[in-house]
């Protein structure tokens, strides 16, 4: 370590600071670099457009019953299970039978250790359940999200292998808007405001650099 005070130049005293604690400087570079890309990406940014469209979308999820299999390392319960098989695994484990010690008159004794089998059973069985087979689509311009004009299956109270059921769908609202720069976006928004904005409208909002897609805290002029 260099004597700070025993030089002449501040320069040379910053120099010999550095060099001594490269690495602590290193890491505050790094972390300020991390805190300052952070910052701005998560730092809300207000921005203002005119509503040129709104648009929602709906995804349902058709679900099937379907004979699955699996594999587990407990024995299978429940409602739907069958065809059942075990099947027996090895496995290796070191076993010691003495520490290593040394005695009165200094003479070491390693340590002795053996190794044995040790079995697991594993369960393979199949399972009559319900698994994800395909999305219905639904989608609009319009305020009045609906279901696709389609057959879309509800579940039976028995259903047999192969029947289809709906799931709960997953809800999308957005708005097409051209910013004060001319530029024009698509964004997602939460359906409370969805259902507060117009086609012609002015509004302000936040958005994030980290998801400039989602924009939220909207108001309207």
């Amino acid at each position: 370590m260099k004597d700070y005070n025993s030089t002449p130049s501040t320069l040379t005293r910053i120099k010999d600071f550095i060099s001594d604690n490269v690495t602590g400087v290193i890491a505050a570079v790094i972390i300020a670099i991390i805190v300052f890309i952070l910052g701005v990406l998560l730092i809300p940014v207000k921005g203002t457009m005119t509503v040129k469209s709104t648009w929602w979308d709906w995804q349902i999820p058709i679900n099937k019953f379907a004979e699955v299999s699996h594999t587990s390392d407990y024995y299978p319960r429940g409602e739907g299970v069958h065809d059942v098989d075990t099947e027996i695994t090895y496995s290796t484990k070191r076993v010691v039978d003495q520490k290593a010690y040394t005695d009165a008159d200094g003479t070491h004794h390693p340590e002795r250790s053996h190794t044995e089998r040790v079995p697991k059973t594993r369960y393979h069985y199949k399972k009559d359940e319900w698994v994800f087979s395909y999305n219905v689509p639904c989608s609009g311009m319009d305020k009045n999200p609906h279901e696709a004009e389609c057959d879309i299956p509800y579940p039976s109270a028995s259903p047999a292998l192969g029947d289809l059921s709906r799931g709960s769908h997953v809800e999308t609202y957005g708005v097409i808007g051209e910013k004060v720069d001319g530029t024009c976006g698509n964004y997602d928004v939460s359906k409370s405001d969805w259902e507060r904005i117009e086609v012609g409208g002015t509004i302000t909002y936040k958005y994030r650099r980290i998801n400039k897609n989602k924009i939220y805290d909207i108001s309207f002029e």
